[in-house]
């Protein structure tokens, strides 16, 4: 009985870090994945430290895939941005992308020209017409 609480426990944990690794609320299906996910990882280890290595290796397998599922990525979890992060992050990647629009109009207007200016000096090597 002790041991299924102190398991219990380590899933609660999991669970826990699992949710805020997701990086938002998550919805009702996908706690339900993290209850499951979390039960898998105490599992795979007490099979671990049981010596059966390959059924760790498998249930390492289904964690790994469940994850990928609710998309959560490898790495450091990343702090909540606040509101006025937000904004600026959205202000910034509207700036960005002003700028590039601007900058493709530059490059279509400067192509323009150099067909213009190749166009007249064509012209003016072959006698400027029929």
């Amino acid at each position: 009985m002790q041991l299924a609480a102190e398991a219990e426990i380590e899933r609660q944990n999991e669970e826990t870090a699992l949710l805020r690794d997701l990086g938002r609320p998550p919805s009702h299906a996908e706690r339900v994945i993290v209850e499951q996910l979390s039960m898998l990882v105490v599992r795979g280890r007490r099979l671990r430290q049981c010596g059966k290595g390959a059924d760790a290796e498998m249930i390492a397998r289904l964690v790994l895939r469940g994850l990928t599922r609710l998309g959560v990525r490898q790495g450091p979890a990343k702090p909540r941005l606040s509101v006025a992060e937000k904004l600026e992050a959205k202000i910034a990647a509207e700036r960005a992308a002003e700028g590039h629009a601007q900058a493709e109009v530059d490059r279509a207007t400067d192509v323009a020209a150099g067909q213009n200016e190749s166009a007249r000096a064509a012209s003016a090597q072959g006698g400027g017409g029929i």
